[in-house]
């Protein structure tokens, strides 16, 4: 079980970092509208918060966001 919430902590932390920084390079900053990038931008900010605030929360919480 340890095993697992580390694992899936670890994933979404990790694909939060991927997003933002797919975000802000500067090959795909043409590929996303600016309407895109915001709607983007506020999931990972709110999936960011969630994150940091339920740091104990099991691993389907965090497969699921």
């Amino acid at each position: 079980m340890i095993k697992k919430k580390i694992e899936a902590k670890n994933g979404l932390e990790n694909y939060l970092y991927s997003v933002k920084n797919t975000l802000r390079d500067e090959k795909f900053k043409d590929k996303f509208t600016e309407d895109e990038r915001k709607s983007v931008e506020t999931k990972v900010e709110e999936l960011t918060k969630w994150f940091e605030a339920n740091p104990d929360s099991d691993p389907e919480s965090f497969g699921n966001k």
